[in-house]
C-alpha cells in the first residue's frame, strides 16, 4: 500500500521560529493557506484514495483542502500529530537551544544513540516512532483491499524522523513537501 506524507502549510510560528509540536494548536497563515492549495493542485494527480490528518488545526486546513481537490474528505486520527516537544513549546528555538543545548532541541534524527533522549516533559524519537508506526499500521489494516494510495497530512518533525526510518537519510521537510513509501 503507497503512503504519500504531506507536511502542513506555514503557520506564523514556523515564520518566527517558534518551537511549535503537538502542544500549540495554530492555524496556517496567508502563505500558508495559499502554499496549501497549490499543494492540492498537485495533489489531485497522485491518486490519492483516502486521506488522514493529524488532529491539529494547521494539518486539517491543509488535509480539507488537499481532500476537496481529489474529491475525497479528510478523517483526522490522533497518533500523527507533530512531536512532542514538551516544556520547550512556545519558546524560540535560539532561546530554548541556550537553555537546553542544540543536541536536545534540535534532535539528530540520524544517531539512534539519541533516540531515547528527550526534552523536561516531552516524547523521545523512540516513543515519536512508535506512536505514528502504530496509526500507521492501523490505518493500513482498516484499509486493505479497500485502496492502494491513502495520503498522511502532518508535521515536519514526524516527517523527518519517518523520512529517516523509511530512506535512512537525512532530510527537512519544508512546509507543502512530501515524499511517499510502501508499507
Amino acid at each position: 500500500m503507497k503512503f504519500i506524507f504531506f507536511r502542513h502549510g506555514e503557520t506564523d510560528s514556523n515564520v518566527k521560529n517558534i518551537m511549535q509540536g503537538a502542544g500549540m494548536d495554530t492555524p496556517l497563515n496567508a502563505n500558508g493557506i495559499q502554499q496549501a492549495k497549490e499543494l492540492a493542485e498537485k495533489a489531485k494527480n497522485l491518486g490519492l484514495e483516502k486521506i488522514y490528518s493529524s488532529t491539529l488545526t494547521r494539518a486539517i486546513q491543509t488535509g480539507t483542502l488537499v481532500a476537496a481537490a481529489c474529491g475525497l474528505d479528510v478523517e483526522p486520527i490522533g497518533g500523527i500529530e507533530e512531536f512532542h516537544y514538551g516544556d520547550v513549546e512556545g519558546m524560540y528555538v535560539p532561546d530554548a537551544i541556550k537553555q537546553f543545548g542544540i543536541d536536545k532541541v534540535l534532535f539528530n534524527e540520524t544517531d539512534p544513540e539519541l533516540y531515547d533522549q528527550h526534552l523536561p516533559g516531552g516524547e523521545t524519537i523512540n516513543q515519536c516512532i512508535a506512536r505514528v508506526v502504530s496509526v500507521l499500521q492501523k490505518i493500513k489494516k482498516e484499509n486493505e483491499g479497500k485502496c492502494d494510495c491513502i495520503g498522511i497530512i502532518s508535521h515536519g518533525a514526524v516527517m523527518c524522523i519517518l523520512y529517516y526510518y523509511f530512506f535512512k537519510i537525512h532530510h527537512p521537510i519544508a512546509n507543502c513537501e512530501w515524499f511517499e513509501t510502501e508499507m
